[in-house]
């Protein structure tokens, strides 16, 4: 990618006890040295929501209920 592109890729070493963000939107790869846990959470923005709406996927009762 870095020659097609000019992307780059960073890597990090995360101990126990750090946290990671990762932006949203950026792509993004894990690979893990051990057995780990992962915790995330997804954030639904409301211009999100609107362009979702919009495109008429019929977004799950959840979903609806959240916007």
């Amino acid at each position: 990618l870095r020659d097609e592109c000019g992307v780059c890729g960073w890597s990090l070493l995360q101990l126990p006890g750090d946290a990671v963000l990762v932006p949203a939107g950026a792509p993004h790869q894990v690979r893990s040295l051990s057995g780990t846990i992962s915790v995330e959470q997804r954030f639904l923005s409301p211009e999100s929501a609107v362009r979702l709406h919009s495109l008429g996927t019929g977004a799950p009762r959840s979903l609806r209920a959240q916007v």
